[in-house]
């Protein structure tokens, strides 16, 4: 499945991703110039929170039990082992 990284709102009682990158760096990079204060990821029709903005550091979410955090993190680990 092709992973879109973006941002959520809440609109009402609806929360919306809008899609913003194809990679983390981007979404970040986007948030920032617009002021958006959290970055997501979309695979297929599910939204995970990645990642949010305190001040000018940007924090990770702790999702122990998330498949899509445990795959980014694995994918994370492989890629600084090659680099």
């Amino acid at each position: 499945m092709i992973k879109i990284y973006g941002s959520t709102h809440q609109e009402k009682k609806q929360i919306i991703h809008t899609d913003t990158a194809n990679t983390l760096l981007g979404a970040k990079q986007y948030a920032t110039r617009h002021e958006i204060d959290n970055v997501s990821v979309r695979i297929g029709y599910n939204v995970t929170l990645l990642w949010y903005k305190n001040g000018d550091k940007w924090h990770e979410y702790k999702h122990l039990h998330n498949p899509v955090q445990q795959e980014y993190k694995l994918l994370h680990t492989e890629l600084n082992n090659i680099f």
